[in-house]
């Protein structure tokens, strides 16, 4: 059997090595942390359950990402709650904006809330741009093309259809916006941005339409809430790896990767492994400090976004009494000024569903809160509890919560997510999507043309656990036409 080494078990991980378990490949799976997930984990504080990262799940529907995953390891399904309303946007009219799941609801609600002007015209072609791209991910085995050889593969497959679409690279969200005279509209322009930076990490001038609009639909696709957090998944997946024969190895940081005339070679702060294969799910910036190879360290560095560019995350958990009943599980609060310490402009929060047990506590709710730590190198916070407690007010004058009736709440910082993660200064949610990369630029799963993979959200296709599952699956199938 062909060996394979997987550092890091994440998803895109975790999905890779489940693949090629399954197709007879030797696995071993070697993370630095306790428990399996990454920054979709789930763990236990003061005897409420928190997320450590991710909270919203789409691509469970048939075509998608997921549900493809879990026909191929023939997991019969998870355990989920198909929500009825996806998300709630406040602060930006008197009553919170519903992100409605059908096309004609949102778009009903979008001329109630921003005014009719050419809604129906901005969201039809982002809805149908969207579409496209879900409907075209699982067959673009080769992309982005990596050799000649890959270019050759791809071509049979862009007729005219996927061709129509090829200005969307090139064009902004803010140039679709001007077409659509929306970009004076200035709250919906602050809309589409803080919508745009809880999945494409940027802003509408810097998000070409092709990523944009599927960042955008995200809400117009079936979302789903997995019961008892993403570590469900992450450990069905791991399930999967056992079953299939392959190991798991935790409490084990990579330190070193070194080709070999005969493979690789993978050290770690425990052990020294030989692979003919190498998927790494380590983002290129953490990366490019484990290759002894300068050759490939050059072509990480040219596709890598310096961390001055990037965001860390400021996190907190909430076990709290519910003071009433809600209409949906996810919610976006825009501020009226940057928050201090971390510049964000919109919070986003998450509230676990009553019957998902989540507290020990009788009657309590469990939520969790994000929001982006622009260049977290730079901007150290020195004081998480006043962040803490502006973000409890904000929630507060929301209704969302009360703060008498918070049983528990703690706060991380990037330097939190740097320790839970090893990830360089925190950072977290992937690369931004920016305009002048377009998609074929980016770099794909092929780090160094033959053994050596790489996963997760540093690679092609980026953020988001469908995005991730996708670079997985074409890591798993070039190893496997390589093996």
């Amino acid at each position: 059997m062909k060996k394979v080494v997987v550092i890091g078990a994440g998803i895109s991980g975790l999905a890779a090595a489940a693949l090629l378990a399954k197709k007879g490949f030797s696995v071993e799976v070697i993370e630095q942390n306790w428990m399996v997930g990454g920054c979709a984990a789930t763990y236990w504080r003061k005897g409420h359950r928190f997320e450590s990262g991710a909270t919203t799940l789409v691509g469970l529907s048939e075509n998608r990402p997921i549900h493809w995953l879990l026909n191929e390891l023939e997991i019969n399904a998870l355990h989920s709650i198909k929500l009825d309303l996806p998300m709630q946007v406040h602060g930006l009219s008197t009553n919170p904006i519903s992100r409605f799941e059908g096309l004609e609801e949102w778009i009903a609600e979008a001329e109630n809330k921003f005014g009719k002007l050419n809604q129906r015209k901005f969201w039809t072609k982002c809805f149908n741009t969207a579409q496209f791209v879900w409907e075209n991910a699982l067959e673009l085995h080769h992309f982005p093309p990596q050799s000649i050889t890959d270019l050759v593969k791809l071509l049979p497959l862009f007729n005219f259809n996927r061709l129509k679409h090829l200005p969307s690279a090139f064009q902004s969200v803010a140039d679709w916006m001007r077409s659509c005279d929306l970009h004076t509209n200035k709250r919906f322009v602050r809309f589409i941005d803080e919508q745009l930076m809880i999945t494409a990490q940027n802003t509408a001038s810097d998000v070409n339409l092709l990523f944009g609009a599927t960042a955008l639909c995200y809400t117009n696709e079936p979302n789903h809430y997995l019961t008892g957090g993403m570590q469900q998944l992450a450990n069905t997946l791991a399930n999967k790896i056992i079953e299939y024969q392959g190991q798991i190895h935790l409490r084990e940081a990579t330190t070193r990767i070194e080709k070999k005339s005969n493979g690789y070679q993978v050290r770690t702060s425990k052990n020294t492994y030989l692979a003919d294969f190498v998927v790494s799910s380590v983002p290129l910036n953490n990366l490019e400090y484990l290759v002894d190879d300068s050759v490939i360290v050059q072509k990480i560095k040219k596709k890598s976004i310096p961390i001055t560019e990037l965001s860390g995350a400021f996190t907190m958990g909430i076990a709290f009494h519910p003071h009433r009943q809600y209409q949906c599980i996810h919610h976006q609060l825009h501020l009226n000024q940057p928050m201090n310490q971390t510049g964000a402009r919109s919070i986003f929060f998450s509230i676990h569903p009553e019957e998902d047990k989540r507290s020990d506590v009788p009657n309590t709710m469990v939520g969790a809160v994000s929001m982006h730590v622009f260049n977290p190198s730079k901007n150290i916070i020195t004081d998480k509890n006043e962040v803490l407690n502006l973000v409890i007010d904000i929630l507060v004058q929301n209704d969302l919560i009360k703060r008498e009736n918070i049983i528990y709440s703690h706060a991380s910082t990037p330097g939190s997510w740097e320790d839970w993660t090893l990830r360089k200064s925190g950072i977290v949610g992937g690369y931004p999507q920016k305009i002048g990369t377009k998609p074929w630029q980016m770099l794909g799963c092929q780090i160094d043309g033959h053994g050596f993979l790489g996963v997760g959200d540093s690679f092609y296709p980026g953020q988001g656990i469908p995005g991730v599952i996708l670079g997985a699956k074409a890591a798993v199938e070039t190893i496997v036409k390589k093996g």
